[in-house]
């Protein structure tokens, strides 16, 4: 699927310093026409806000950010059958009302509030579920936590005491039960493509930040292997030998820095999205880093022209492209 270094002799006075990653493109292309749903970790949320900056038809995260396979199949499990929640899923903590199968940022003085949310959120997850014709998956690591009055494994811990919690790893063979069922079912008709997020979790260790990634590189690989509509993006192998030099990570030195997450981002493109959709992606990035720009002279004859060529970009794009939605960037344009 993928291999290192290059396929021909170097010339002997051709240094490499890298050993760039060839991935061959995926058969399954991602277009303007085709809804997916992205959810996982960290770098889910990476790619998917890139992909609805572009203004492709994607749902991003309905329950937030989610780290573990379990937790992701719950949530498709939960979408699937528009699972309604009530006052006895919910935990009273700090005065808040939070809930464990959610991101932090799901909580609420009042629990009528959160469950309104948590309806809202799963509502829209499951017309997004049942019109996509692709999920991108990004597990972030194979560590869970249980909650240990309930069994439930927590998509987020939300601060409560580690003491209510018990630790431990999934195994491949685990990870690959949990995901058996959803992938023979209801998401047999439907093109999953399974990332193992870069984001190093050094509050695990080193060792145990390896040993996890290793864990879910395999059961990624099983489950690509025994189903034919599964894929499988090197993005982790891309950030730890591609790009295997820390001036790549942000300051923490676990995330990918800006740099790193957008060349991974452009062999995502080349891997997987329609040549017809790159030149519309192209398009429209150009066209929002120019209205990111900020003038010198605002008012000025040149100014004048910069926004009227603008305006008429944009215009082109709304004819040529009526689906989308460009009443930001026309918004954007008349204060400009």
């Amino acid at each position: 699927m993928y291999r290192y270094g290059r396929t021909t002799r170097p010339h002997p006075c051709t240094m490499e310093f890298r050993t760039p990653l060839h991935i061959k493109p995926s058969r399954f292309k991602i277009g303007y026409d085709t809804p997916g749903l992205v959810c996982g970790s960290c770098f889910a949320e990476r790619i998917g806000q890139k992909m609805l900056a572009c203004k492709m038809p994607v749902t991003l995260n309905p329950y937030g950010l989610l780290f573990n396979p379990a937790s992701i199949a719950g949530m498709l499990d939960n979408l699937k059958v528009s699972r309604s929640f009530s006052k006895r899923d919910l935990i009273r903590h700090n005065g808040r009302w939070i809930s464990l199968q959610h991101h932090g940022s799901f909580s609420a003085d009042e629990a009528e509030n959160l469950l309104q949310a948590i309806e809202t959120a799963t509502q829209q997850g499951h017309e997004s579920l049942e019109r996509s014709n692709y999920l991108i998956v990004t597990w972030g690591t194979a560590w869970v936590y249980e909650h240990t009055a309930t069994g439930m494994i927590a998509a987020n811990c939300h601060k409560l005491p580690e003491s209510v919690f018990r630790r431990r790893r999934l195994t491949p063979e685990e990870i690959v039960r949990l995901w058996e069922k959803p992938l023979s079912t209801y998401l047999e008709d439907k093109e999953v493509i399974f990332t193992v997020s870069p984001v190093r979790h050094l509050r695990d260790g080193l060792a145990e930040n390896q040993l996890s990634k290793a864990t879910l590189i395999v059961a990624a690989h099983t489950l690509r292997e025994r189903f034919a509509n599964c894929r499988y993006f090197p993005a982790y192998e891309i950030m730890m030998d591609d790009l295997r030099d820390y001036r790549f990570y942000d300051r923490d030195m676990t995330h990918p820095s800006e740099t790193a997450a957008d060349y991974i981002w452009e062999r995502f493109c080349e891997w997987a999205i329609a040549p017809a959709a790159t030149g519309t992606m192209r398009r429209i990035e150009a066209l929002q880093q120019a209205l990111a720009h900020r003038p010198i002279h605002p008012g000025s004859d040149a100014h004048k022209v910069f926004r009227q060529r603008l305006r008429g970009e944009i215009q082109a794009l709304s004819e040529t492209y009526p689906e989308l939605d460009f009443s930001e960037e026309l918004n954007c344009s008349a204060h400009f």
